[in-house]
Formats: C-alpha cells, sequence, structure tokens
C-alpha cells in the first residue's frame, strides 16, 4: 500500500434527508434522489453518472451502481465496504447478530468501522461478508416471502448471460444458508466485478419483467455471488451485523397486519418484535445468524 493511497472506505446506504447517526469511520451515501442535510460532505446516488430514478425497484443498489461508477472520487480504495442506514456490521462484537433500538453507546462502538478495524480483519481474508442465515433452503426461505417466479426468472437469466454462474447459482438456492442484505467488504477488483456482473443481470431482469416491483431478488444474486467466490477459493471472514429496529408503536403493528402483498410473517414481525422480551428475541436470532 502507497503512502497516498486509501486503503479502506466504509458507506452507509440512507434514504432520508436527515443525516443519521452512523458508526466511527462510515460516510452517508444518499439513495432515491435523496440528499443529505450537510451537502458539502453527504453523497448522493443522484449526481453525475447514476440510476437514482430506480430506485423504487433497485433499493440500495442504485447507492452500490454509483459507487461505482464514481469509484476515483471516492479515493480509489482498495477496499470498500457496503452497509445500510439501519443493518451495520459489528466488527467489534462477538456474536453473530445484534439488535437495538438505536445506534448510540455500546451498540454504536460495537459498529466501529475504521481503517484499522479493515486491516486487522482482512489480515489472511479475501473478503469480508455477513454471517449469513440458516434456513431450509434459500429457494424456499424467498418463495416463502416473495413467491417463485422472480427466483426462477433470475435462474433463467444466469443460464442465458452468466452461464459460468448457473451451477452455482443452484447449489446456493438449494442449500441451507442465506447471505442477506447486499453487505459486504470486496477489494477494488471485486467489487467491479461484482457490479458488473449484477447490474447486467438486473438490467436483463428489468427487460424480461418490466411491471415488477422491488427487486428483492437482488440479495439473493448477491449471495450466488459470494458462494461464486467461496467456491473459487477466495477466503471469507463473516462478521456479525447490527439492526437498528427503532422503536415501533402499536399502530404500526397494526398497519402492518394488513400490507399489501406481503406475506404471512412479514405482517406478523413487527407484532412479535414488540411482544417478545428482547433476550429470548436475539436468542432466536443469534441461532438462525451462523458463523461458518
Amino acid at each position: 500500500m502507497s503512502e497516498n493511497s486509501v486503503f479502506f472506505r466504509a458507506f452507509a446506504v440512507c434514504h432520508g434527508s436527515a443525516v443519521p447517526l452512523l458508526p466511527e469511520g462510515v460516510t452517508p451515501i444518499f439513495a432515491g434522489g435523496k440528499r443529505g442535510s450537510d451537502t458539502a460532505t453527504c453523497l448522493s446516488d443522484a449526481d453525475g453518472e447514476n440510476i437514482s430514478y430506480k430506485n423504487a425497484r433497485y433499493n440500495e443498489l442504485t447507492a452500490v451502481y454509483w459507487l461505482w461508477k464514481h469509484y476515483g472520487e471516492i479515493g480509489s480504495p482498495e477496499y470498500v465496504c457496503v452497509e445500510q442506514y439501519r443493518r451495520f456490521f459489528a466488527p467489534q462484537g462477538e456474536e453473530s447478530y445484534y439488535e437495538a433500538e438505536s445506534l448510540d453507546g455500546r451498540e454504536r462502538a460495537l459498529c466501529r468501522f475504521l481503517p484499522t478495524d479493515a486491516e486487522r480483519l482482512l489480515a489472511g481474508r479475501d473478503f469480508l461478508a455477513p454471517c449469513p442465515v440458516k434456513c431450509c433452503s434459500v429457494r424456499m426461505q424467498y418463495e416463502a416471502a416473495h413467491g417463485a417466479d422472480d427466483l426462477r426468472l433470475a435462474e433463467e437469466i444466469i443460464a442465458d448471460v452468466a452461464p459460468e454462474y448457473s451451477e452455482t447459482a443452484k447449489r446456493y438456492f438449494d442449500g441451507g444458508v442465506s447471505y442477506l442484505f447486499n453487505m459486504f467488504v470486496f477489494d477494488r477488483d471485486t467489487f467491479f466485478r461484482y457490479a458488473e456482473w449484477i447490474f447486467t443481470l438486473l438490467s436483463e431482469f428489468e427487460k424480461r419483467k418490466p411491471d415488477g416491483g422491488r427487486l428483492f431478488v437482488s440479495e439473493r444474486l448477491t449471495g450466488v455471488f459470494i458462494a461464486k467466490l467461496l467456491e473459487e477459493g477466495k477466503r471469507c471472514r463473516h462478521l456479525p451485523v447490527l439492526f437498528v429496529s427503532g422503536k415501533i408503536s402499536l399502530r404500526e403493528c397494526i398497519a402492518s397486519l394488513f400490507r399489501r402483498g406481503a406475506s404471512v410473517k412479514e405482517r406478523l414481525k413487527p407484532l412479535a418484535v414488540k411482544l417478545v422480551p428482547r433476550r429470548l428475541w436475539l436468542a432466536r436470532k443469534r441461532r438462525i445468524f451462523v458463523n461458518p
């Protein structure tokens, strides 16, 4: 690493206009054309070459696209980290999963992600990923939440556009661990490879299903890419994730029960989070988030 090079930068994709409290070392990038109140220090996915207008379908990936196309503007780091405004890596934690109503005090300290932290965690590793979730299979988990059509179409597109990933995709979709959240730490070359791959697939997905809704399938595609890296012999360190749940009101719980298009599980989750004691909820989560 040269004296003037940037070793590592971490970004959290944000969706409002207020600058949230973020862990030390993490920079906000606002998605969907939103702009942080501090325009001097906040990034927006609507500047320069962008697909910000696709945010309703692509969600946090419009910010990932911006980072890819503006890599020089963020310092061309050797490694880049992507997180979300409510889900962060917890590099200082020892459990597989954390949850809190707000990001302050101990929780914020758990999620500190400085270049020195990245250098320590990447020692002897090629990339970092969130602890995956145990499930009966990625395919069954996805179909229970979102139906079978999008995953089936994704497999068809992979076979047509990136056939070298087809067998990996089948093994991953039929396997029992799922990588969620579109979170990762990749070196520059791997990040560019990932971005070109996933945006090629999603562009084709839009052509074949132009009237579809949010591309939840993107998380599973990121999982396929991670699985491919592992099959290639790349060494991964898995990191715990901290979810900032916020305070959930009873009104929000009731409204969730009537969400159109949501699965039964998605509708009931806010109510479960509110009623089940946090220690029991965390114990359950830590059983399904695993560190391979």
